[in-house]
């Protein structure tokens, strides 16, 4: 049995908790807003410990990306979150994984992970893409030089 399950429930009240405590968000109306939008056209994912708490979640966000004139439908993965004491046993990989699997059904064929922390976007396989882009404008625009 897994310990991933995709809520049933938009945006529970323990998921905004996690969030405002990993990202250090201050839980005004005005967040609590924007993240119940969110939260309630996203798939919310969680990974529960033994006594059912929420150890760490992921929210993936369906929309439709225009590439090149073609539409194709995409998963934006954000407020990938876990308790210090529930880290690096493996949740967030299988939260990942079934997310994947999740939009592979449903024949999304594209994510997108806010570029936050590079290690983590080349161990979820993200990496392919940044590099294609990067290629691409080097391409399109000459060399970037560093500033």
């Amino acid at each position: 049995m897994s310990d991933v399950r995709r809520m049933d429930e938009a945006g529970p009240q323990e998921v905004l908790d996690l969030v405002a405590y990993a990202f250090q968000w201050e839980l005004s109306e005005k967040n609590k807003e924007r993240y119940r939008l969110l939260a309630e056209n996203s798939w919310n994912y969680g990974s529960y410990d033994d006594q059912g708490k929420l150890a760490s979640q992921i929210m993936a966000t369906p929309f439709a990306i225009d590439f090149h004139g073609t539409s194709y439908p995409m998963a934006g993965i954000g407020f990938v979150a876990s308790y210090p004491e529930y880290r690096s046993q493996g949740r967030i990989d299988r939260i990942m994984r079934r997310i994947l699997e999740d939009c592979y059904e449903q024949g999304i064929v594209l994510s997108y992970l806010a570029p936050f922390l590079f290690p983590f976007i080349v161990a979820m396989g993200m990496n392919t893409s940044l590099n294609v882009w990067s290629m691409t404008l080097l391409l399109m625009n000459g060399p970037i030089v560093p500033k």
